[in-house]
């Protein structure tokens, strides 16, 4: 039996977060071969990141409404757009650093494992701030149906409840759809899940902190930053864009 993996890299990277660790810190091989479902042998590992940078507000075009406002504190209109420019150009860098020295890298490690740059990253030139990724869960979604002929099994990294529409269609064609979450400590599942994927998945694998750190873990990873925190009950109920405990160390 034939399994696919989606990854939507996004989510991943916050759950990752939540166990101070980050993507390359995951020895892929071993964890994905854990996750897969009985009797199913993974053919291809599909990973989806943003792949450019676009604008939340039109620039240029709105740079002199924008000035006139007064709220950019900038004092003239062409120390605004010095500083728009600047900003645009180090948020590209870094999107492109990113892919080179993390996603990359990852890929050579790891030949079953495909990287798809798909939509984008938001951002407010003029405020220099992150607002949104958009199109990466449309991308991962269209890919999970178009391929349906192709696998037996989906296995979704993710727990964002944008993909559910995705995991009914798989199952209305007879195929299976399985989740896969990481969560802090020893805990039993992920605040960045929705309850919908979990009921909706044909089952759930959870990888928790105290599993990934004994089992699953790159030689190049560091060791714990703190003590393993014990159960404590949390609330599920919030969306994968609620800022987790500590800022993320990538996109």
């Amino acid at each position: 039996m034939r399994a696919v993996a989606f990854i939507d890299g996004n989510n991943l990277h916050y759950q990752l977060g939540e166990l101070q660790l980050q993507e390359k810190d995951i020895n892929w091989s071993r964890l994905l071969a854990d996750a897969m479902p009985p009797g199913h042998r993974l053919i291809r590992a599909y990973w989806y990141q943003v792949g450019q940078i676009s604008f939340s507000q039109p620039y240029p075009s709105r740079l002199h409404d924008v000035f006139a406002s007064g709220r950019t504190g900038a004092t003239t209109e062409e120390e605004l757009r010095l500083r728009c420019e600047a900003y645009i150009a180090e948020q590209r860098e870094r999107l492109d650093r990113i892919h080179r020295e993390v996603y990359d890298r990852i890929a050579q490690d790891y030949d079953f494992l495909e990287f798809r740059y798909v939509g984008s990253l938001k951002i407010d030139p003029y405020e220099q701030k992150w607002v949104e990724e958009k199109g990466v869960d449309v991308g991962m979604a269209v890919d999970m149906v178009g391929k349906l002929a192709e696998y037996d099994a989906a296995v979704v990294i993710s727990g964002d409840v944008d993909f559910a529409p995705a995991i009914q269609v798989i199952k209305d064609r007879l195929r299976q759809a399985y989740l896969v979450n990481f969560a802090p400590g020893t805990l039993a599942q992920s605040r960045f899940t929705a309850g919908r994927l979990r009921v909706l998945a044909d089952s759930v694998r959870v990888f928790n902190e105290v599993e990934v750190r004994d089992r699953y873990l790159s030689t190049k990873a560091p060791p714990p930053r703190h003590f393993v925190r014990p159960v404590v009950p949390r609330a599920t109920a919030i969306t994968p864009w609620e800022p987790p405990p500590e800022p993320p160390n990538g996109v």
